[in-house]
């Protein structure tokens, strides 16, 4: 994967999935940030994109893989979708694909394994979205193990560079992440950089004047990308005359978070037709009811 391509997945990525505010991660560690991979994977352009590329990682670290699988629920689109892909995908081969549950299931066949028949001594790939520690991959490598199958790679979208590394080398393990959080944090400089006013209004608290600042601030962005940024004036200016959400705290926060949302994919995709969906969805739930 060259290097524009892998730019261009880090910005995809950030734009729609990377998220700052107070968070406990499946480790159960406390965060100031969000990695919700979904956000990208569960879109059809967001899922072949990253997918075709940890493909060519595995084509060229791993061609001996014979199946991929990783752990409910962060790697089921992903482990689905390159599985799909690697039917005609040059350098993989057919990867079959398998699920590893949380636990065992108390119903039907009990497995905490969801898979095709696969051999003792099947060669597998463990894939996860975002690897922090590593404890949920550790699950899904042990339970391929007690499943007679040998892991010989992990990879990842992205590695939050918290010790998951550390602890895949001291278990033997072979590590490839596709990006890592500092490629995220570039880019939120980079936000910074580029958009001084209206990326720090969008990003202040959502209070009594967050709506007044991100009007005063907003002029910044349209005289740039004219288009989408006088149609979110417009919907802004409505937003205030209507006073609908100025005091719900609930609804204001949700509308920050898109708002944030939607300038990080201005700054990166403003072509995008999946940008006025966003757009629309913002006014169908903020200037219409």
């Amino acid at each position: 994967m060259d290097e524009a391509m892998r730019q261009k997945i880090a910005a995809y990525i950030y734009s729609r999935c990377f998220e700052k505010g107070n968070f406990i991660l499946t480790s159960g560690k406390k965060t100031n940030y969000y990695i919700d991979m979904k956000q990208a994977l569960l879109i059809p352009e967001g899922s072949n994109l990253i997918s075709t590329a940890l493909l060519e990682l595995v084509a060229a670290n791993t061609p001996e893989a014979e199946a991929v699988g990783g752990p409910a629920l962060g790697a089921v689109p992903l482990v689905s979708s390159m599985s799909v892909l690697s039917y005609s995908y040059p350098g993989t081969g057919n990867l079959p694909s398998f699920i590893v549950r949380k636990e065992k299931k108390t119903h039907g066949t009990t497995a905490q394994v969801e898979c095709p028949p696969l051999p003792r001594g099947t060669k597998v790939i463990i894939v996860d979205d975002v690897v922090t520690t590593g404890g949920s991959t550790f699950r899904a490598v042990d339970a391929a193990a007690e499943m007679g199958w040998e892991t010989c790679g992990v990879f990842t979208v992205v590695d939050r560079m918290e010790g998951g590394k550390e602890n895949m080398d001291a278990r033997g393990l072979k590590f490839y992440p596709l990006l890592l959080v500092s490629d995220l944090d570039k880019l939120e400089a980079e936000m910074e950089r580029r958009f001084p006013l209206s990326w720090a209004a969008v990003n202040a608290p959502a209070g009594e004047d967050y709506l007044k600042g991100l009007k005063e601030a907003w002029p910044e962005v349209a005289g740039i990308y004219p288009t989408i940024g006088f149609a979110f004036m417009l919907m802004l200016n409505k937003i205030i005359e209507n006073r609908v959400i100025t005091a719900d705290e609930a609804r204001m926060k949700d509308f920050r978070r898109r708002a944030i949302r939607l300038l990080k994919h201005i700054a990166f995709d403003p072509f995008d037709a999946e940008l006025d969906l966003y757009c629309r969805k913002i006014y169908k739930d903020f200037v219409t009811k």
